[in-house]
């Protein structure tokens, strides 16, 4: 029963948003501001008892107002119930109704959109691969939030060779000569939409 409360108190806080200061004019009311990665400001709120939060300081957006009530103890009577959507102009208030003891959140409802350049592989070729010698070759992207994870999103690449999936090097050493095509995926780690793909083909050869 306590993880619903939980979960939403939570569920609109992304990973490493910052918490910052507020003054609570109320003490049955409890509410800690955090402003998502993507700069979008997200208001849980704890509710001791029935009434209207006002939230003032935010800025610019549109906000919707939801709620899970219940006394924390027990399943929740409401959960995630949500008062619709408000277009505020900066510094103008929101407010949330809560018919009794639970948890709130204010948030701008565009809390996941990430504000990052959109991502790009810049790596346009890879060189072809000599039979058992060393190969290593970095791919380079750009755009996203955070760090990168790599993958083979289609085809293979030649036998020997392997992706790095944290710094996007394929490394090893090519043991059969032909031509292998594979689409590589990046991926960053702030949003699981952000993606870009590329598609190569690297030909190994013998070296005599």
């Amino acid at each position: 029963n306590h993880a619903k409360y939980a979960e939403h108190y939570m569920k609109y806080i992304r990973q490493n948003a910052v918490m910052k200061s507020v003054t609570n004019s109320s003490s049955n009311f409890r509410g800690v501001p955090f402003v998502n990665p993507n700069g979008k400001y997200v208001v849980p709120i704890r509710a001791l008892t029935s009434g209207t939060v006002t939230v003032s300081g935010l800025p610019a957006g549109t906000y919707n107002r939801c709620r899970t009530i219940g006394d924390g103890n027990s399943a929740p009577t409401t959960y995630n119930s949500c008062e619709g959507n408000v277009t505020i102009a900066s510094g103008q208030n929101v407010t949330i109704t809560f018919s009794g003891a639970g948890v709130g959140t204010v948030y701008d409802i565009n809390y996941l959109a990430n504000s990052a350049a959109p991502m790009q592989i810049t790596t346009s070729s890879l060189p072809n691969a000599v039979c058992m010698r060393p190969y290593n070759q970095t791919l380079q992207a750009s755009g996203g939030s955070g760090s990168y994870v790599w993958s083979v999103s289609s085809g293979s690449l030649p036998a020997g060779l392997w992706l790095d999936t944290v710094n996007g090097a394929i490394r090893g050493r090519a043991r059969l000569k032909g031509t292998k095509s594979f689409t590589l995926t990046v991926q960053d780690s702030q949003n699981a939409s952000a993606t870009a793909t590329q598609a190569f083909a690297v030909s190994t050869r013998l070296y005599f």
